[in-house]
């Protein structure tokens, strides 16, 4: 019998693409979402509507990377509806995974990066050995996604038997932590503005949350949101492809949570294009 994955099963279980691109369940819809954010330049191209259509051409002057409204739109729904399974699938019961209390940041980040966390003298030689150069910006250059197995890194997926058993407080407390982490220069790829890993992180995070938020947790939550787009605005300027594991996040924190400044804020920092969540 196949050993099941240490902390549980894979989170809100990943089924296969449906056929015709129209998710059923929560499985299909992670398989759905998992490939976009694979694949950043196409759902940020194209608006992702029930009927195919022919990709717009880029205008000139214009940003055809943002996401359109229809894309938002389908989207939000989606999560939604992702949200709500991720509610009914809470074990039942006083089984709890192991896992490090929300503000044990060193045991937390060795239980997602596989090892403990680099000094400075190790992150420099990190950015060196990926002919990286250092900054005072806690968004710094770039070093390969590849290189990061060479310094003892090994990547641990959310799980459902993790994420089921956090509340609202403790993950946005959760999402602090990867706020910090998902800045620093090795843990971005060259080709994409957060490392997936943190991104899916992210994403299971949100789904966790309930419909109220406090102020002071929705604050913090902004703040998550303004780090998302100040790596797009670092992005587009080293010219980085995959955006979709940020804009993910912003979408949801824009037409889900209610704070559709903050995309209004995106657009002003990035340049036309996109209509964005309602």
């Amino acid at each position: 019998m196949p050993r099941a994955p240490e902390g549980g099963q894979p989170s809100l279980p990943v089924g296969t693409l449906p056929i015709d691109g129209i998710p059923r369940d929560g499985e299909e819809y992670l398989a759905m979402v998992r490939a976009e954010a694979q694949n950043a330049p196409s759902i940020l191209v194209h608006a992702m509507e029930e009927a195919p259509r022919a990709t717009p051409a880029p205008q000139p002057g214009g940003d055809a990377r943002m996401p359109t409204h229809a894309w938002c739109t389908v989207f939000i729904e989606r999560f939604k509806r992702l949200r709500y399974s991720v509610r009914v699938m809470r074990p039942k019961g006083t089984a709890r995974a192991r896992i490090p209390g929300v503000h044990e940041e060193s045991r937390w980040y060795a239980y997602v990066h596989g090892r403990a966390a680099p000094s400075e003298d190790e992150r420099q030689h990190m950015l060196a050995s990926g002919a990286c150069s250092d900054s005072e910006s806690e968004v710094s250059d770039l070093l390969d996604a590849h290189d990061l197995s060479a310094h003892g890194y090994r990547f641990r997926e959310p799980s459902l038997a993790v994420l089921a058993q956090l509340d609202t407080r403790e993950a946005v407390a959760l999402t602090k932590l990867f706020r910090k982490w998902m800045q620093h220069a090795q843990f971005t790829q060259g080709d994409a503005v957060l490392h997936p890993v943190h991104a899916r992180w992210l994403f299971g995070l949100l789904a966790c949350l309930d419909d109220d938020v406090s102020g002071e947790d929705m604050a913090s939550l902004r703040v998550l949101a303004r780090a998302c787009i100040k790596c797009l605005v670092r992005a587009r300027q080293q010219s980085t492809q995959h955006e979709g594991g940020a804009w993910m996040i912003l979408v949801v924190l824009a037409g889900v949570c209610g704070q559709r400044d903050l995309w209004d804020e995106a657009q002003a920092r990035l340049g036309p294009g996109g209509g964005g969540p309602a």
